[in-house]
């Protein structure tokens, strides 16, 4: 049940501490050639440019998980270590990206709704500041929670595909002479799509959604209170 969690534990602080700080980095970046202004079309954009730069520090990781948790290497490797042991040995220090594109491509796609719904909410409530004031501490950060758990959900609507896909390129072994049968995420799609038909796009949706919407939720209150912790030292 719990096979391969090594590696996404290992993922968790790095993935998240890119994601946050390039997220600001690249809102500031907008606000410097929008007169200090953000949008909501560049907030979403700046949301997807750090998921972008995320895949760098993720895919590994998502690798070594996908390889452990599949069927077909069940009895292959007996922990992380020696499942990274052995890609880097058979198939080469690049296996380790494998399914990159596609990787990029989900965590575009999450990140711009995720980041570009809280920004249109922000820039609402901000509109509305008069009649936020009687709110209480806890009412906010609830208000954030719930947010962020929608926007995580509507962004694991729109990447699932590229997670399938994704999953399909790393569990590949490199073949000498072999052209890949999954070698592009939009390629890949469409192939499991027509071989398996439209819900195949979607497989594993259900607990995605679990395990993204109410973390998207937790995400989002946990960065804003580090953050004020932050501003008072």
């Amino acid at each position: 049940l719990y096979r391969g969690i090594i590696a996404p534990i290992m993922a968790e602080a790095p993935k998240r501490a890119w994601k946050f700080s390039a997220n600001e980095k690249f809102k500031q970046l907008f606000r410097l050639r929008n007169n200090g202004e953000l949008t909501i079309a560049t907030g979403a954009a700046a949301g997807s440019l750090a998921g972008l730069t995320e895949t760098i520090v993720n895919c590994p990781f998502e690798t070594v998980k996908v390889r452990m948790q599949s069927k077909e290497f069940l009895s292959k490797f007996k922990g992380t270590a020696e499942c990274l042991a052995y890609l880097v040995k058979n198939e080469g220090i690049s296996s380790v990206y494998k399914g990159f594109e596609a990787q990029a491509w989900r965590n575009c796609f999450w990140n711009g709704a995720y980041f570009g719904i809280i920004g249109y909410i922000n820039l609402e409530n901000a509109a509305r500041a008069d009649e936020r004031e009687n709110m209480t501490k806890g009412e906010k950060l609830f208000e954030k929670f719930y947010v962020g758990a929608f926007a995580s959900s509507v962004g694991t609507l729109l990447n699932t595909p590229f997670d399938v896909a994704k999953s399909r390129m790393q569990l590949q072994s490199n073949e000498a002479g072999q052209l890949p049968k999954y070698r592009y995420a939009f390629q890949s799609i469409g192939l499991i799509a027509k071989e398996e038909g439209f819900s195949a796009i979607y497989k594993g949706l259900g607990p995605r959604l679990v395990r993204l919407g109410p973390g998207g939720g937790i995400m989002i209150v946990a960065f804003e209170f580090i953050s004020g912790l932050l501003q008072n030292f």
